[in-house]
């Protein structure tokens, strides 16, 4: 099993931010621009080239924006998208400044569903919407990203397969620190890991260990983080961050 965790196209809050360094006029739920747009068109065609890898199953974010990237993906491959409540971005859909969030439910059942054909909707996702908390602290997002690779590999270990998880900068955090074993110590801050908009993430699950080598705890496979932040499929002027 490998992992290839993708970050969302440029949202119109992310040009929003760029270009006026304020959150006034933000959405709860923002679709991509013109530009995310492209850019998650882009990163389907390096699937399709070779360039990037192809998944070969796709989770997605419940938030329009991840399903919007995943779309072209899902196109380009012929795949469903398996709609998944559990890795949306840090703190959910929610209204007004970041300093001050008020919850918001996301979009419904049905616009979700109007964004792409392919995309397969859990039973959370209700036409009053699919997001019912009311934002988390940090310990609860690592602990949300650890189950959603608990998940992942229940699901999917020992298979030949990429699994593809679109979804969020943040909670990418996350999840790429339950998927490698990262764990700070000795109150060393966790490092942030910057990912431009559509960038990847890829990592070997179930990387053997040469019969030469141990791993540290004598393990005979070894998670291996590959990459980081690629954004190959991209010309200069199409990456964001």
């Amino acid at each position: 099993m490998k992992l290839l965790i993708i970050r969302h196209g440029e949202s119109t809050n992310n040009l929003l931010h760029a270009t006026t360094g304020g959150f006034e006029g933000r959405s709860p739920d923002p679709l991509l621009t013109p530009r995310g747009q492209q850019q998650a068109q882009s990163l389907a065609q390096a699937m399709i080239d070779g360039a990037q890898p192809a998944p070969t199953v796709i989770y997605c974010s419940l938030m329009s924006r991840a399903i919007q990237t995943a779309a072209p993906l899902a196109d380009a491959l012929d795949l469903p998208i398996v709609g998944h409540p559990e890795i949306y971005e840090a703190g959910g859909p929610y209204e007004g400044d970041p300093a001050d969030p008020v919850p918001h439910p996301g979009a419904s059942r049905s616009e979700l569903q109007a964004l792409t054909p392919r995309i397969v909707l859990p039973t959370e996702a209700e036409e009053s919407g699919w997001y019912h908390g009311h934002g988390e602290d940090d310990p609860a997002r690592a602990e949300r990203g650890a189950m959603v690779i608990r998940q992942m590999v229940a699901a999917h270990a020992g298979q030949d397969c990429i699994v593809g998880l679109v979804c969020h900068e943040w909670i990418a955090q996350y999840l790429i620190r339950a998927a490698i074993g990262f764990h700070a110590v000795g109150g060393v801050a966790e490092p942030w890991m910057g990912m431009n908009n559509t960038g990847t993430t890829f990592i070997d699950m179930e990387q053997p260990v040469p019969v030469t080598e141990t791993s540290h705890n004598g393990a005979s496979l070894e998670r291996v983080l590959t990459w980081h932040n690629n954004t190959r499929h991209l010309p200069l002027d199409l990456i964001t961050g």
